[in-house]
C-alpha cells in the first residue's frame, strides 16, 4: 500500500514538473517588459533569444494577441499568360479580351472564358500552349491543373515563409480553387508580414550598362518621347526646373543658389527643356560614385510619373510599353531600387534584360550581420548566399569576365543593390546589402530560402486586429477566469470545509495540466478557450461534487472514514466517466466540424476534460489517502457532515 501510495504522488509530481517546464518560457516572456523586449531586439543574439523564448510560450490566437486576417487570390491570368509557348499580336488582343471579361466576374474559370475566346476567333490553343494536347479540351485541362497546383505550392510556399517569420500558429488554408486565407496572431508590423506573404521572390542577377550606354538610352527616349509628343501637355514650369535644381543639389550637397539660371544661356537651355527636346531625362539625375562611373537618380515626388511614361498598367500587372522597349533596345530594360537610396531619391538603373543568374541555384540563404572591410557597412544587415555546385560555377564566370563592372540583385523586378565586382567570386558566396534593419533582412531570406511563388497573390481583404483590442479582451478574459475561481473556491470551503480545500488544491493543478498541455504541444489559447476552460473549472468541482456527496452518504450509513472515502471514489467513477466522456464526444464533433473560435473552445474543453478526470478522479484521491491514510474508526472527515445529529438519529 505504502508503495502504491509513493507511486501514485510520484506521478502527480512529474506532471507538475513537466507543466512547471513547459510553462516557464510563457512565466518569462511575458513578464518582460515592452523596454526589456526593445533592448533584446536591438541585437541579433538578443532578437534571437526573444524569437526562441516567444516560440516557447503559450501561442496566443488572432482575438487575444491581435495581427491581421488576409484573403489572398491567385493570379491566374499572369500563370497562364507564363505558361504559353509562342505569342502574336493576335494572342495578345485575344488574351487580353479574355483577361478583361474574367476580371469582371473572378467567380468563373479563366481556362474556360479562354477557351470561349479562342473558339470565337477560330484560333486552335495548341497553337500556343504547346503540341503535347490533343486539342483545346486538353490544354484547358492543363490550364486548370496548373492553376489547382499553383494555388497548392502557393499555399506551401506561405507556409514556409510564415513558419520561418516564427508567427506561432497561423491559420492558412485555401478557400474555393484560387483563393488563400491567411490569419497571422501578434503580427507588430502588418506591412512586413504582407510583403512577405505577396513577394514573388524572383531573384536575378543582372549586368548593368555602362554609364555612357545608359546615357546614350535616356536620350534616345527623349528622342522617342519628344517624336510622339507625349508631354506636350505637361510641360515644365519655371518653378519645376528650380525644383530640379533643389533636388540636384540636395543630392550632391551643393547650394541651390549656385545652381539659379544667372545667363541668357541659361534661360535659353530653360526654353529648350520647356519646349520638349529633354522630356525625360528631365526627371534624371546623374550623381558620379568614385571610380565606377555614374548613378542615375530620380526625385521620390516624380518617380511614379516617370514609371508612367515607361510602363503600362494590365489588369493587376505592370508592362513595358512596346514603343519604350523599341527604343532602348529589346536585350535592355530600366529597373528602379526597391527604396530610396538618398533621402528623396530612388536610383534608375538600366541593365540587361537577360538574367546571368537566378534565385533557382540559390540553396541557402539567412540574415547576418556585415563584417567585412567596408567601413561605410560596418554593423548593416545582409543577406548571404550559397549557390548549387552549377550555380557556384556559373557566377565564378560571370564575376571574373566582368571586375570592376556593377551587377544588380534584383528580386520582383526592383533592384536590392548594385555592387561592384571587385573580384572573381568562387564557391557560390556572396551577398545581398540595401536592408535598413534585421527584420527586413530576415524576411528576404525566408522568401529567398521558401522559394519563388508560381503566381503572384493578390489581397482582396484584408481585417486587421490591434494589439490594443488584444489586450482589452486579455484582461477581460483574466477577469472572466479568476472570477469564477475565486467564487467556485470559495463555495466548496464553505459547503464542504477541509474536504472543500482539497478540491481546491486538485482545481490548481487541474488548470496547471491544463496550461501545461496547451503550451508543451503547441495548441493555441484563444477567447473561447478561456471559456472553456471555465468550463471545465466548473466540470472539475462538479465531479468532486458527485464524490464527495458519495463518502457524505457513505458516512450517514455509518461506515468509517476509509470505507467511505474507498467506496465514494470507486462509485462515482462511473458516473463521472460517463458524464465526461459523453461530453467529449461533443467536444470531438465540434473540434472536427467547427472552424476559428469554436475549435479554439473544442480543443480546450477536450483537454479540459482529460485533466478533470485526472485531477478529480485521481489527484483528489492521493490528497484523501495522505490525510486519512491512518485514520482511526473514532476519527472524523471534515466534509461538511453534521455527525452529532447522525449520532442522535442512530441513537
Amino acid at each position: 500500500m505504502v508503495k502504491n501510495k509513493n507511486v501514485r504522488l510520484g506521478i502527480i509530481l512529474v506532471c507538475i514538473a513537466l507543466s512547471l517546464v513547459a510553462l516557464w518560457p510563457t512565466f518569462k516572456f511575458y513578464g518582460l517588459s515592452n523596454d526589456d523586449k526593445a533592448k533584446m531586439r536591438e541585437s541579433a543574439e538578443g532578437t534571437k533569444e526573444l524569437n526562441d523564448l516567444q516560440g516557447k510560450s503559450i501561442n496566443l490566437g488572432l482575438d487575444l494577441k491581435g495581427g491581421i486576417h488576409l484573403v489572398l487570390e491567385a493570379d491566374v491570368v499572369t500563370l497562364f499568360e507564363n505558361l504559353v509557348k509562342t505569342k502574336d499580336n493576335e494572342f495578345v488582343r485575344i488574351f487580353e479580351k479574355a483577361a478583361a471579361e474574367y476580371r469582371t466576374d473572378q467567380e468563373s474559370n479563366f481556362a474556360g472564358v479562354l477557351e470561349n475566346h479562342f473558339s470565337e476567333a477560330g484560333l486552335p490553343m495548341i497553337n500556343y500552349w504547346g503540341e503535347k494536347h490533343k486539342d483545346d479540351a486538353g490544354v484547358v485541362r492543363f490550364l486548370n491543373d496548373e492553376a489547382k497546383d499553383a494555388v497548392d505550392r502557393a499555399q506551401s510556399i506561405i507556409r514556409n515563409r510564415v513558419d520561418q517569420f516564427g508567427v506561432s500558429e497561423p491559420t492558412i488554408q485555401k478557400q474555393g480553387d484560387h483563393r488563400i486565407i491567411v490569419e497571422l496572431p501578434g503580427i507588430d508590423d502588418p506591412v512586413i508580414a504582407k510583403n512577405l506573404i505577396q513577394q514573388t521572390a524572383l531573384l536575378e542577377f543582372k549586368l548593368l550598362r555602362d554609364p555612357q550606354d545608359a546615357g546614350n538610352i535616356f536620350e534616345r527616349l527623349d528622342t522617342y518621347f519628344a517624336r510622339i509628343d507625349t508631354l506636350n501637355a505637361q510641360k515644365m514650369t519655371t518653378d519645376s526646373i528650380t525644383n530640379a535644381a533643389k533636388d540636384t543639389a540636395k543630392l550632391s550637397g551643393l547650394s541651390a543658389e549656385l545652381l539659379k539660371p544667372e545667363s541668357d544661356t541659361a534661360t535659353t537651355d530653360t526654353a529648350a527643356v520647356q519646349s520638349g527636346n529633354k522630356p525625360f531625362t528631365q526627371y534624371i539625375i546623374g550623381q558620379q560614385i568614385g571610380q565606377t562611373g555614374y548613378d542615375f537618380y530620380v526625385a521620390a515626388q516624380n518617380l511614379e510619373f516617370v514609371k508612367s511614361l515607361l510602363f503600362m498598367k494590365v489588369g493587376d500587372r505592370t508592362k513595358i510599353k512596346p514603343g519604350v522597349q523599341a527604343a532602348i533596345g529589346e536585350s535592355n530594360e530600366i529597373l528602379f531600387s526597391n527604396k530610396e537610396v538618398h533621402e528623396g531619391f530612388y536610383a534608375a538603373y538600366v541593365v540587361k534584360k537577360a538574367a546571368e543568374l537566378s534565385g533557382a541555384v540559390v540553396t541557402e540563404a539567412k540574415q547576418d550581420i556585415y563584417q567585412g572591410m567596408d567601413p561605410g557597412m560596418a554593423g548593416r544587415p545582409i543577406v548571404t548566399l550559397k549557390m548549387t555546385p552549377d550555380g557556384s560555377k556559373r557566377w565564378a564566370v560571370v564575376t571574373g569576365a566582368n571586375i570592376n563592372k556593377r551587377i544588380a540583385v534584383v528580386l520582383d523586378d526592383k533592384v536590392q543593390s548594385a555592387p561592384n565586382i571587385i573580384e572573381k567570386i568562387s564557391g557560390g558566396n556572396t551577398q545581398i546589402t540595401g536592408m535598413d534593419n534585421m527584420e527586413e533582412a530576415k524576411s528576404l531570406a525566408i522568401a529567398l530560402r521558401a522559394g519563388s511563388l508560381p503566381a503572384p497573390v493578390h489581397i482582396i481583404e484584408e481585417r486587421t486586429i490591434g494589439p490594443s483590442l488584444g489586450a482589452d479582451s486579455i484582461d477581460s478574459g483574466k477577469l472572466a477566469f479568476w472570477v469564477a475561481f475565486i467564487v467556485v473556491a470559495i463555495a466548496m470551503i464553505v459547503y464542504y470545509r477541509n474536504s472543500g480545500g482539497v478540491a481546491d488544491m486538485a482545481l490548481v493543478l487541474n488548470v496547471l495540466f491544463l496550461m501545461g498541455i496547451l503550451t508543451g504541444f503547441g495548441f493555441t489559447l484563444t477567447l473561447p478557450g478561456i471559456a472553456g476552460m471555465i468550463l471545465t473549472m466548473g466540470m472539475a468541482v462538479d465531479a468532486n461534487v458527485l464524490i464527495y456527496e458519495r463518502i457524505r452518504e457513505e458516512i450517514r450509513l455509518g461506515k468509517t472514514v476509509r470505507a467511505s472515502i474507498e467506496t465514494g471514489f470507486s462509485k462515482a467513477f462511473v458516473t463521472i466517466l460517463d458524464a465526461n466522456l459523453t461530453t467529449f464526444g461533443t467536444g470531438l464533433v465540434l473540434f472536427q466540424f467547427g472552424t476559428g473560435p469554436i475549435k479554439g473552445f473544442a480543443l480546450t474543453l477536450m483537454i479540459g476534460i482529460i485533466t478533470t478526470i485526472f485531477c478529480g478522479v485521481f489527484v483528489t484521491r492521493v490528497l484523501m489517502d495522505l490525510i486519512y491514510d491512518r485514520a482511526t474508526t473514532e476519527q472524523r472527515i471534515s466534509i461538511g457532515v453534521d455527525y452529532d445529529r447522525i449520532a442522535t438519529q442512530k441513537v
